[in-house]
This record gives structure tokens, sequence and C-alpha cells, in this order.
């Protein structure tokens, strides 16, 4: 019963440790260099399994390492276990901030890993966009992709495709040390079930600009544009905060509906949840 009781509690900090481990990693990223401290993890990780192994094997055979009551392995997976919840908490409130500020007339998904991006760095922008594209094939069965835009701010480069006739999807990529890196990707459905006629032109931008700017929260990609997709034919004179946008793409029309992507680079002054809803977006009449 004892060595049930004492494997029980070292697969449960096994299962916290890695969930953990992964939580630091994240959070080490939004406030270093991203890259670098991904390599590092990587390349440390054998160190760390020898280390995790050393550790288990002193615990189990070792009494002298016990502790009153509990072991060691009890109270640092409690400790873990309550910052992950902090953490978790905390993404939890920004979701619903987000939910409940705005809504409009798109569909939004996007995977980041917080700037940490693909374990591999490619000397050439263009191998590393092929292999994202057959990566996301291989998951998604998307098959239908056509580049609509590209766009380079310093060592960021931002590539747009129309996917499948229902959907625009972004990559995000980071120069760094000579080659490139895949930082996340995102994309917004366009055509979706989930419209409604109460939403007005201005609701759906502004969800635009709030979910496509969620990135900025990568750190490698502060200062990254921000882009959407809208019905209005109005679109191509629009301005955000008297900033014109910098291109609008006719990208299909469906039952007589066009739909139109937009994108603008000068969003520096968008860098809260308020700073959007309050956002003067202004486009001209119809002639």
């Amino acid at each position: 019963m004892k060595k049930s009781v004492k494997v029980i509690r070292i697969i449960v900090f096994s299962i916290i440790l890695i969930f953990f481990m992964c939580a630091v990693s994240d959070t080490l990223a939004k406030y270093g260099d991203a890259i670098k401290i991904r390599n590092i993890l990587y390349y440390s990780l054998p160190f760390l399994l020898i280390a995790y192994i050393v550790l288990i094997v002193m615990l189990v055979i070792n009494p002298k390492w016990k502790v009153t009551r509990v072991t060691i392995l009890d109270v640092v997976s409690i400790v873990m276990f309550i910052v992950l919840l902090a953490i978790g908490q905390k993404e939890v409130s920004i979701e619903t901030e987000l939910g409940k500020a705005f809504g409009g007339n798109n569909y939004y998904a996007s995977f980041y890993s917080n700037g940490i991006g693909g374990y591999i760095g490619y000397d050439d922008m263009e191998k590393c966009l092929e292999e994202e594209i057959a990566y996301v094939k291989r998951t998604g069965n998307h098959d239908e992709w056509e580049e609509i835009y590209r766009i380079q701010a310093g060592e960021k480069i931002f590539v747009y495709f129309k996917e499948d006739e229902e959907a625009i999807a972004e990559f995000d990529f980071y120069k760094q040390d000579d080659l490139y890196y895949c930082l996340g990707d995102m994309r917004i459905l366009y055509n979706w079930a989930g419209s409604r006629d109460n939403w007005t032109t201005e609701d759906t931008i502004k969800k635009d600009i709030v979910y496509t700017m969620r990135r900025e929260g990568v750190r490698k990609l502060e200062g990254a544009p921000a882009w959407g997709v809208s019905t209005d034919e109005r679109i191509s004179s629009m301005k955000i905060n008297a900033e014109p946008v910098d291109d609008v793409i006719l990208i299909n029309e469906v039952d007589g509906k066009k739909y139109y992507f937009w994108i603008i680079m000068n969003v520096e002054d968008l860098k809260t949840n308020l700073d959007v809803k309050t956002a003067e977006i202004e486009m001209d009449s119809l002639q």
C-alpha cells in the first residue's frame, strides 16, 4: 500500500511538472529572447531529464530525504499547482474580457507559443513557409491555398493566404541569426453561420483589430499589422484614427456578397481593448 501511494505521488508530480515547465517556458519567452530561450530549453532537456530521474531515485530509496507526513514531492507539487492555477485564471480573465467587449461577423482561430515558435530555423524564408503550409495541410485537411499579400517589417514577415474560399490565414515569421522561424498562425473565417444583422461594419472591424492584435502578446510580433475581412464596399476608404488602410483586396464573392481583405500597419496607438473600443473608424459614403 505504501509503495502504491508513493508511485501515485510520483506520477502526479510528473504530470504537474510537465505543465509547469510549459508555463515557465511561455512566461520566459514573453520577457526575453524567445528563440534563444527555446533553444536553451530544447538542448537542456536531456540534462533536466537525468536530474529528474536522479531526484526520483533518491526520494524513493533514501529514507533520510523524507519529511514529516509529506514528501518533498508533495510540497513541490502543491506549490507548482498553485502557480498553474494563478496563470490559468489570468488567461481566462483575458479571454472573458475580449469576448464581452466586442462582437462582429467573423470567427477567429490562432496558434502561438508566446514567441517560442517551431523547433527548426530555416536559412531560406520560402522553405520555412513551405514547411509550415505542408504541416497545416497535414493537420487540417486544407488544400486550396492562394497567397494574396506579404509584408515585411524589420525582422518580421507576415504572409497572407486565401484558404479554401472561406478563410484568410496569416503566418508570422521572425528572422534571427540568419535563420527564419515561424512564430504562429491566425485565421479569420469570414463566411460562417454566426453572422448577425445587428453587428455593424464598425463592430466587425473593431473585433478584427482586437483579435488580430492578440498576438501582440508574442514579444517578437510587437508592431505587427491589424487586418480583417469586411463586406462593406466603402472599406477601401477606411481610416482608423485618421490613418488610412495600407491595402484592400477583393477575395471572394458569395451569393452576390463581396468580401474584402484589409490591412493597416500603423496601429501604434491601439495598445489596449479600450483604445480599440474608442477608436474612430471613418469611411467615405457610397457614390
